[in-house]
């Protein structure tokens, strides 16, 4: 059974999941429960705990709230990448600096990015930069093909396409053994 069925069979429904008027509370739960099954580690359920306090308030606010389709996205992101810093930063003192950079204005600018690149040799900025183009460029095809055919990544299931990805990943990987995020922990 996924992982995914068995926080919902085991542990949200079992509490009242959306039928009860604490939802919020069970919704919150799960996400902090759902941290730890990936970690033991406070991190791990500040990750799980933000993206629960994330659903909640979408809940909440989406019913009341109308976003352009293109904001709503770029906060669900935004959100979703603030939250990602949870699962990997282990530093409390590191993280808590990391998430208020993230939603300090003044952070944002031409001088310190380019204070930020200064610490990346040319090559990783170079790699960096593919990466952002490759995703760049999966986030419009995927855009296009939903808009043309309303259909997730029909365009980016033509042959063509995937073998682009295929090339450009093979590409940019990192030449130094990089070992998958989960032995790390």
């Amino acid at each position: 059974m996924p992982a995914l069925q068995w926080f919902r069979d085991y542990l949200y429904v079992p509490m009242g999941g959306g039928r009860v008027k604490w939802w919020a509370l069970n919704v919150f739960v799960v996400f902090i429960v759902s941290g730890i099954w990936h970690g033991a580690g406070w991190n791990f359920m500040l990750w799980g705990a933000m993206h629960g306090a994330f659903l909640v308030i979408n809940r909440k606010l989406g019913r009341r709230v109308r976003l352009p389709g293109v904001v709503a996205w770029l906060l669900t992101m935004l959100a979703s990448y603030g939250a990602w810093l949870g699962f990997y930063e282990t530093n409390p003192t590191a993280l808590a600096a990391k998430l208020r950079t993230l939603v300090t204005p003044a952070a944002y600018g031409l001088g310190p990015a380019r204070a930020a690149l200064a610490h990346f040799p040319m090559g990783t900025l170079a790699v960096m930069s593919g990466l952002f183009l490759m995703v760049a460029v999966i986030q419009v095809l995927e855009w296009r093909s939903v808009a043309l055919h309303n259909q997730p990544y029909s365009l980016l299931l033509r042959p063509r396409f995937l073998f682009l990805l295929v090339a450009l990943t093979v590409v940019l990987a990192p030449s130094l053994n990089n070992s998958f995020i989960y032995f790390a922990f």
